[in-house]
């Protein structure tokens, strides 16, 4: 993979990616995994991934609920493939990377020794506080074009409604996270602006990025989203119907 695919797989990793210890023989491999529900990945690019990339394997899964449709999973443990990607990523991840970093120097260090049941457990003591570190190994100023499409492809929604009262439609770029990953939502309002808001319920604390892209965001919204949808993979489609009306805009004026 080139860098700007790499800067997009770390966004779609940053969103919906999984890192963590498996167990097996009494040693410890590190797992990095990624998943992406069928209706969403509906050209199988999560599938297509140890083509693209030359590392890891790919299936699909059942979701717990069958009406909920199926899972595409990429999967990278192997030592080889593990060692080869992670440096990559780890310059370009804004929310796990300092979690990847840490996790990838803690499995060097267990690597080929055998791990009792106590080491287990420290060791998943040790997942889960790392993973509330979250944030990118070094200070990024300013997020990719190619990130930022990984992520929104992940926790990202590309919002058109137009109801019958209603002149115009309701155009916005959202993303929403738990604040222990806000990393990624601070990066984007630093860059391009908006709104951030907490919706969390009953002492959850759920964080929107918004920024509107309507008529009166016209200079932004043709910007914002000409460069995103070079990049998008999972979203492309509803990005395109967006920046069509954008392009509309500017035709009728």
């Amino acid at each position: 993979m080139n860098e700007t695919e790499i800067k997009y797989l770390a966004g779609l990793l940053d969103a919906d990616g999984h890192i963590g210890f498996a167990y097996g023989q009494n040693r410890v491999r590190l797992e990095i995994t990624l998943n992406a529900a069928d209706s969403i990945d509906q050209k199988g690019y999560v599938l297509a991934l140890p083509a693209l990339t030359g590392f890891g394997s790919s299936c699909t899964k059942s979701k717990r609920v069958a009406t909920w449709g199926q899972v595409h999973q990429w999967r990278v443990a192997s030592r080889r493939d593990i060692n080869m990607l992670v440096p990559r990523l780890l310059k370009h991840m804004v929310i796990r990377g300092r979690h990847l970093e840490r996790m990838y120097d803690q499995w060097l260090h267990y690597d080929g020794h055998v791990v009792d049941e106590m080491t287990k457990n420290q060791l998943k003591e040790f997942v889960a506080a790392s993973r509330r570190g979250t944030g990118p190994v070094k200070a990024k100023k300013h997020p990719t074009w190619a990130w930022t499409a990984g992520y929104l492809d992940g926790d990202g929604s590309f919002i058109y409604k137009k109801a019958p009262s209603q002149k115009s439609p309701r155009m916005l770029v959202q993303a929403t996270c738990h604040e222990m990953d806000r990393p990624g939502i601070d990066l984007l309002h630093k860059a391009f602006g908006g709104n951030i808001y907490n919706r969390g319920k009953h002492g959850t604390h759920i964080l929107d990025w918004r920024h509107a892209l309507g008529i009166k965001n016209q200079q932004f919204a043709e910007h914002f989203l000409s460069k995103i949808v070079q990049h998008s993979k999972l979203k492309k489609h509803k990005i395109e119907q967006l920046l069509a009306h954008v392009h509309s805009r500017t035709r009728t004026d």
